[in-house]
């Protein structure tokens, strides 16, 4: 089960294995009436079978094409580099709202961090 919270920034979803957050990558230009990215779908973060236990953080940037769908995604930090593949994955599967200038859908860059979280039993 997903929380979602919105937040100036962007979008925080917490999820009872992992957390994510999202953030927008530079400010608009202030003479633009600018609106950022909203989630529409955040799936669930799953942890790689065989990984180690432990909190781990990936996080991917990618921009927001003006369909909303995550595009050119790479790793900008990662605790661990067994949890990169499934980070990439999961990000690709984001869906926005894209971003809105003037009334028109722009491409956005934005970094999504996953975090991995599993004790041991």
């Amino acid at each position: 089960m997903k929380t979602l919270w919105i937040c100036a920034l962007g979008l925080i979803a917490v999820s009872q294995a992992s957390a994510q957050h999202l953030l927008p990558v530079g400010r608009p230009s202030p003479d633009a009436a600018v609106t950022l990215p909203v989630a529409v779908n955040a799936p669930h973060v799953r942890y790689p079978k065989g990984a180690p236990f432990g909190r781990y953080v990936v996080s991917v940037a990618f921009t927001v094409d003006e369909q909303g769908i995550p595009r050119h995604p790479h790793i900008v930090q990662s605790d661990n580099d067994y949890f990169d593949f499934s980070a990439m994955v999961t990000a690709l599967e984001w869906r926005f709202k894209p971003a809105m200038r003037d009334g028109e859908p722009v491409a956005t860059p934005l970094t999504l961090s996953l975090a991995f979280n599993k004790k041991p039993r």
